[in-house]
């Protein structure tokens, strides 16, 4: 299934209800979560569930959407560098 965004405004949703999307995806039977590379990095709370439920994520990375893709900057260049960082040592990636 794909991930996008479940708010328009990053921050509004607790961490509870991003473990609860991931439980309902397992309760589901889904196996793999997609994340759209025209979103957001999720909170860490979803990426430990999908550790702990066995969840993979396919990762889209970010701006690589064709159009959605801004100019190169160093500013972008350091929050992926960044996220990748911090994303490398989840299992479900």
């Amino acid at each position: 299934a794909n991930m996008i965004p479940m708010e328009e405004l990053e921050g509004r949703m607790s961490a509870d209800a991003h473990v609860q999307l991931v439980r309902s995806a397992a309760e589901g039977s889904f196996n793999t979560l997609r994340v759209w590379g025209g979103g957001i990095f999720l909170p860490s709370a979803w990426y430990d569930a999908c550790d702990e439920l066995g969840l993979m994520v396919y990762h889209d990375m970010q701006y690589a959407q064709g159009n959605h893709a801004p100019e190169a900057t160093p500013v972008q260049d350091a929050e992926l560098r960044h996220m990748v960082r911090r994303l490398s040592a989840h299992p479900s990636i």
